[in-house]
């Protein structure tokens, strides 16, 4: 349920919608410790909130042919371009994200994500982001755990909710970019990786096609966005969940990440 607070993105959400459009009530434990109810009906705001900015109210239990679309980047030249079938239980390793694989396991040392919304690919600069990667590993083989994730998923039920109905802000992203930097420990490379993903930040980001101010998925978000690119820009959404936070979290208990001011 954790990813749901924040969206929860995945390979069904184009029958199903986010993780957190498929929530129908929570049970919520609030800051001063009470246990409330939450659905529709009951505490309907909290409910708003919970779906979309979750981590910052309460502690909670609940109940295409590829070819066209991925031709563009093979034409960047990739070293491989794995092309074969396989089980729905074994896509996740297919696509190198099961729980065994690299990037599921322990880091040598630390990481940091940086997400990147989108609507639409830009190609080139994909290119050069891939470069810019290739480049510093190459130049710094301590830096050889780090990756580059491009997420994208079917939208048609994610798209079929009103965007109003949750404090989930990113229904218009159609694709998710995360520049992960790892490094071992006591390396002394820590400023050199956030340099690193912040010029990755700024590449992406300059190419948006249509030009679009920052957009950041809660659940990814580095922490240095503004609170807007996490939580919205049109100014009703962090005004009400504002005033929320300050109903059911006066005293800012819940700030673990990317909290609400």
């Amino acid at each position: 349920m954790g990813a749901g607070l924040g969206g929860g993105y995945g390979r069904y959400e184009g029958f199903y919608g986010l993780v957190l459009d498929n929530i129908i009530d929570m049970n919520v434990v609030l800051a001063n410790g009470t246990h409330t109810f939450v659905s529709a009906t009951s505490h309907p705001d909290l409910y708003w909130a919970m779906r979309g900015a979750g981590h910052n109210f309460g502690i909670n239990k609940v109940l295409l042919e590829a070819e066209p679309y991925a031709k563009p980047f093979w034409d960047l030249g990739p070293v491989s371009i794995p092309n074969f079938s396989t089980s729905y239980p074994e896509i996740f390793y297919a696509a190198g994200t099961g729980i065994n694989d690299y990037v599921c396991q322990e880091p040598l040392g630390p990481s940091y994500l940086y997400p990147m919304g989108l609507q639409t690919y830009n190609v080139p600069v994909i290119g050069q982001l891939f470069k810019l990667f290739s480049d510093k590993v190459k130049g710094n083989p301590k830096f050889n755990q780090s990756n580059v994730m491009l997420e994208g998923y079917s939208l048609e039920a994610v798209k079929a909710v009103d965007p109003a109905s949750t404090a989930f802000a990113h229904r218009d992203d159609n694709i998710l970019i995360g520049f992960l930097p790892k490094w071992p420990n006591n390396s002394g490379l820590d400023r050199e990786a956030e340099d690193w993903a912040k010029q990755a930040r700024t590449l992406v980001q300059a190419g948006t096609v249509p030009p679009r101010p920052l957009s950041a998925y809660v659940n990814y978000a580095h922490g240095d966005e503004p609170l807007q690119a996490i939580y919205g820009y049109e100014p009703w959404r962090l005004d009400k969940l504002r005033r929320l936070k300050r109903e059911y979290d006066p005293e800012f208990k819940f700030k673990f990440y990317n909290p609400i001011d």
